[in-house]
């Protein structure tokens, strides 16, 4: 999957966003604050990656959705546009704070006609869109996107030992290390069925 934009409107601390990731490979968002230009912190990095959770996965990290929702306002809106091998889509994710209603757009586009796939109801919508991103929001959770707490545990590590349980930990992959354990036990005893 590649992002090409991501836009949003009355999404927690934003009143508007719209970032455009099609000039450039590598993107890396800094926040600074108007009145110091070394302050980063309360500026709204971490929104721009809730915003990309929620738009693809409706995930928040609010007690409830209508906290998304910018104080004072009413609805809050993300939008993306996105690629994968199938094609090129675009989502739209609002929530109605007034009516505690969320509502969920899809489109796939053929050449620059914008067609539909959004589905009777939210929850059918969203099993297409799973369909069309071909994983859930722990995978992407767990391949993308590393926590302040993760990358402390890393740096505070003194041996590659011990960083390399950490990555192992953070991608879940204790489950492929079993794995991988007993297919050389099995390969190691046809081998000796081979032999003997």
């Amino acid at each position: 999957m590649i992002i090409e934009t991501l836009k949003g409107k009355n999404f927690k601390c934003y009143a508007e966003f719209d970032l455009d990731f099609t000039k450039s490979d590598v993107w890396s968002i800094i926040g600074k604050t108007k009145s110091n230009l070394n302050r980063s912190n309360g500026t709204g990095k971490s929104t721009i990656f809730s915003a990309i959770e929620y738009v693809f996965f409706d995930h928040h990290n609010c007690k409830t959705t209508d906290e998304i929702v910018r104080f004072g306002q009413i609805i809050a809106t993300v939008e993306t546009i996105f690629r994968t091998e199938n094609g090129r889509f675009k989502i739209e994710r609002s929530r109605n704070c007034k009516i505690s209603k969320s509502d969920l757009k899809l489109w796939k586009f053929e050449g620059e006609t914008l067609v539909s796939l959004t589905q009777k109801t939210n929850s059918e919508t969203e099993k297409e869109l799973q369909k069309i991103l071909g994983f859930n929001y722990s995978a992407f959770r767990n391949a993308v996107y590393f926590s302040q707490e993760d990358l402390k545990s890393i740096s505070n590590t003194r041996s590659s030992q011990e960083r390399k349980q950490i990555f192992k930990e953070i991608h879940k992959l204790e489950v492929w290390t079993a794995l991988e354990k007993l297919q050389k036990e099995e390969n190691a005893n046809l081998l000796k069925r081979i032999i003997t």
